[in-house]
């Protein structure tokens, strides 16, 4: 099966997306030090850059001499003639995992050692990749997964709290804007990737999850509420005037359909001079969508392309038809604008259709798979890079805008944008009338 979703990863709203590859599903299920060989067969066959054997083999035995952490294992290590270093051999590599498994604690969950030693393989390669436990999902589709309603950030010490969904089960249960969550089911969050803390969150409807929250110096205290599916939020005009604007969230099936609609009243009306897309904090979602999105203001040509391995490359190009007929379009976007959004704004940029303002976006663009080790685990791995119409990716570099509004500088972005495009506006007009 397919599924196709651009990042920030994610998940937060969906993530970047992808192909679920199932690794060997009528085989029975490997022992640990073959779980790990088959996650390398999987990087090495799928990863979008070309890795040699040798440096994924470094790198797995790194990970799992880091990830081994028991009393006795550098002891287990020497007496089979092997001392625990790090530049060593896969099969030594082996052999760590083989020690680990035996010095594992025995209270400890399932794939005790494996667990970490996949996580820090696939970061040390894709530092946006992690490994996912299948527990949480019904079946491998994003879409159908549950969380809390909750938008989080990055922080030093676990998930930063940005905002709580009015329908979140955390709603009545004191948790606000700034608060960190430090860790959920047990499973602590510092030192670990956004996508993993997002992993983390999500599960299946009705499964009950405890997040562990600091506030402040304020000592850390637990609260606990069952999962559950939250309906996407359509694109929504905000604000009417002459330069209307829309915001929207995330990229779902219907966002396309919603937003054309929505695009062909408010352009329909006499004062409409210039429309804006509100995309601030808009993290991505379904590949096709933003594909579809994009071939709404574009006439013909490039949207953009995602390259794999080498050999391995999409072109994507738009069908005739502008749904505004050529009427100018701003797109407000800032630090939080992720993957799919600042693909989109990216493309209409590079274009000429669209002037962007804001802040630089949040850098990341790329396609990931979900790569099914065994019933219990995968791998996300990152398959293909975005390629905007210039020739530049859009991860690690993301958007600079044509307008800079410094975040820290403007009370209220919005009004700020607005001001601005009707200036420009009204600047036009007088030149016309010249």
């Amino acid at each position: 099966m397919k599924i196709r979703s651009l990042s920030l990863f994610a998940f937060v709203a969906l993530m970047a997306g992808a192909s679920v590859v199932q690794a060997a599903p009528n085989s029975p299920e490997p022992a640990d030090p073959e779980l790990v060989q088959i996650a390398l067969d999987a990087i090495k066959a799928k990863y979008f850059q070309r890795l040699a054997d040798s440096e994924i083999e470094a790198k797995a035995a790194e990970a799992i001499l880091l990830a081994s952490d028991a009393p006795g294992f550098a002891a287990c290590m020497s007496a089979e003639g092997r001392p625990p270093d790090k530049a060593i051999s896969w099969t030594k590599a082996w052999l760590a995992g083989q020690c680990a498994d035996r010095l594992a604690d025995k209270s400890s969950p399932k794939h005790g050692w494996v667990g970490p030693a996949l996580s820090r393989l696939v970061q040390a390669i894709d530092k946006d990749g992690s490994i996912v436990w299948m527990k949480q999902f019904a079946e491998p589709t994003p879409q159908k997964r549950a969380g809390f309603g909750i938008s989080f950030s990055e922080d030093a010490k676990g998930a930063r709290v940005e905002a709580v969904r009015d329908d979140s089960p955390f709603s009545g249960l004191d948790l606000q804007k700034g608060d960190v969550i430090t860790a959920v089911d047990g499973i602590p969050f510092a030192g670990t990737t956004l996508d993993s803390m997002v992993e983390a969150m999500r599960g299946l409807p009705g499964s009950e999850g405890t997040l562990l929250i600091v506030r402040g110096a304020e000592q850390a205290r637990t609260v606990s509420a069952k999962r559950r599916i939250f309906e996407a939020e359509k694109p929504n005009l905000v604000q009417s005037g002459v330069a209307p604007i829309i915001r929207f969230k995330e990229f779902t099936e219907g966002t396309p359909e919603d937003l054309s609609a929505l695009l062909k009243a408010v352009a329909g009306k006499k004062e409409t001079r210039a429309i804006m897309l509100d995309l601030r904090g808009n993290d991505g979602g379904l590949f096709d969508a933003v594909i579809a999105v994009a071939d709404l203001f574009l006439e013909k040509g490039p949207i953009f392309s995602d390259v794999g391995q080498p050999g391995n490359k999409t072109n994507h190009v738009a069908q005739k038809g502008d749904v505004l007929n050529g009427l100018p379009l701003y797109i407000l976007i800032d630090r939080k604008t992720a993957s799919g959004a600042e693909i989109l704004a990216a493309s209409l940029q590079d274009r000429g259709r669209a002037v962007i303002l804001g802040e630089t976006s949040f850098k990341r663009g790329s396609i990931q798979s979900i790569l099914l080790l065994n019933r219990e685990i995968a791998l996300r791995l990152t398959t293909s890079q975005i390629i905007r119409p210039n020739g530049e990716p859009v991860s690690g570099k993301g958007v600079t805008p044509d307008i800079l509004l410094p975040l820290e500088n403007v009370v209220d972005w919005q009004d700020e944008a607005v001001q601005l495009i009707e200036s420009r506006i009204a600047a036009k007009s007088t030149q016309a009338a010249r």
